[in-house]
């Protein structure tokens, strides 16, 4: 059934020649997609939309009433991002996420804006683009105060500080770092472990909470290209539970396909397509294998 999807899709075969997405290792969401920015501007890129659909057994594919779009700067980076859910009322609800970057291009705030409200995660960066500082406010309004221009209220609802750390190992072990979490009270209670090795690769994240002592860890393997290949999270490793996903690519280095593991047992399975020629991203294809329903987005690019 996914082959034949795949193929009524796609018609055509997959160019191959450059990569739109890539696949970091970090902390982040595995699945979550990321755009190569300079892909994206080379190819003046401004916009993706997806239309989402889904199909089950033995009955035809439907649509799900949920879009999703990502916007793209001059440099190439994600500006935008948002789902929209159309009510059977007319009505549209969205939940969307804007990026605003510093003059150095690093990514320094992300307001967050859908049915429960507006919030913002708003980080300050050092000289080398590590986080120092982070806030998340709940922003309001706006209201007005006297005499004073239209403006937004904001409530602080965490403060937390970060401090970094560089950890000695023998010169041919590569390198290590150490990134500690403070609360309001400037007061540790989270510790994460950078390890990479004599390459540059991440090779593992050891997280520690200070107070209850709990420990997990995620785990990073490489294909034989550089290519992220496996990622192993191990949420306490007092316990044998694991998430593991595995990526596959093409000659020319675009992610073809990944699974997801829960412990031993396989949850998904999710192909991409790109198009002929352009190579840009034209559909993804994510069994979900305990229910198996296939969820399917369609994707088109708007450029400059």
């Amino acid at each position: 059934m996914m082959r034949a999807l795949l193929l009524h899709i796609a018609c055509l075969p997959c160019a191959l020649m450059a990569q739109e997405l890539i696949v970091p290792p970090g902390t982040g969401d595995p699945m979550e997609l990321h755009f190569n920015e300079v892909f994206m501007a080379r190819n003046g890129i401004m916009a993706i939309e997806g239309v989402r659909q889904l199909k089950r057994d033995g009955e035809p594919i439907r649509g799900k009433n949920e879009r999703e779009e990502f916007r793209f700067d001059g440099s190439g980076r994600t500006v935008w991002s948002g789902i929209f859910f159309d009510r059977n009322n007319a009505a549209t609800d969205t939940s969307c996420v804007t990026r605003i970057y510093d003059a150095r291009g690093l990514l320094c705030e992300q307001r967050r804006n859908d049915r429960s409200g507006e919030f913002a995660q708003r980080d300050s960066l050092d000289g080398e683009g590590r986080c120092l500082r982070r806030t998340h406010v709940r922003i309001q309004g706006p209201v007005t105060g006297g005499l004073a221009l239209m403006r937004p209220l904001e409530t602080l609802i965490s403060d937390e500080r970060f401090s970094h750390t560089v950890i000695t190992v023998p010169p041919d072990s590569g390198s290590a770092w150490r990134v500690t979490w403070h609360n309001e009270h400037g007061l540790p209670y989270r510790e994460q472990t950078f390890r990479k090795d004599r390459w540059g690769y991440l090779r593992a994240i050891e997280d520690r909470n200070i107070i209850t002592g709990r420990q997990g860890e995620v785990t990073f393997r490489y294909d034989e290209k550089g290519r992220l290949a496996e990622r192993i999270e191990q949420a306490d490793r007092s316990t044998p539970a694991f998430v593991k996903h595995i990526w596959r690519y093409d000659n020319a280095g675009n992610v073809t396909l990944c699974d997801s593991w829960r412990n031993e047992k396989q949850t998904r399975h999710t192909e991409y397509l790109y198009e002929d020629g352009t190579l840009l991203l034209k559909a993804i294809l994510a069994k979900d294998m305990e229910t198996g329903l296939i969820h399917i987005t369609r994707y088109t690019t708007r450029r400059r």
